[in-house]
């Protein structure tokens, strides 16, 4: 997680650092337009977020070992769809696009995560700093 935010300063960590202890999980900042002030604040999150889509798997070459996956969702009205890839030493494999049913299951599987439900990680409020929900 400390070289993730060495390379990532602006990601978030989760809320409660107790949340899958033996995982580093950091998000890029929330997307949502309303949460900027300004149209430019709003063009450097884009930016960051692309950052971090495009350099996790150059990033990954540091930890040959460790396989990551880039999850990001889309959510409007309770509907979401899930896209992204796992990276491995530099290389993506399991690369899902937002038409992909079961993107999500897929992806966590990709990192040893089972999950059947509702994942916490997408759940508002799972990231420390600005969300969807208002949180600070």
């Amino acid at each position: 997680m400390a070289a993730a935010l060495i390379r990532w300063p602006f990601c978030r960590g989760p809320r409660d650092p107790a949340a899958f202890p033996d995982r580093a999980l950091f998000a890029p900042p929330e997307l949502t337009g309303y949460l900027y002030d300004t149209p430019a604040d709003h063009e450097r999150v884009l930016a960051e977020a692309e950052d971090v889509e495009v350099g996790l798997p150059d990033w990954s070459r540091a930890f040959p070992e460790v396989t990551f996956a880039l999850v990001e969702a889309d959510c409007f009205g309770g509907r979401c769809a899930y896209f992204g890839y796992c990276c491995r030493d530099g290389g993506q494999f399991l690369v899902r696009d937002r038409c992909a049913e079961g993107s999500l299951l897929e992806l966590v599987a990709g990192v040893g995560i089972k999950t059947t439900g509702p994942f916490d990680p997408f759940v508002r409020g799972f990231f420390a700093g600005p969300g969807s929900g208002g949180f600070k």
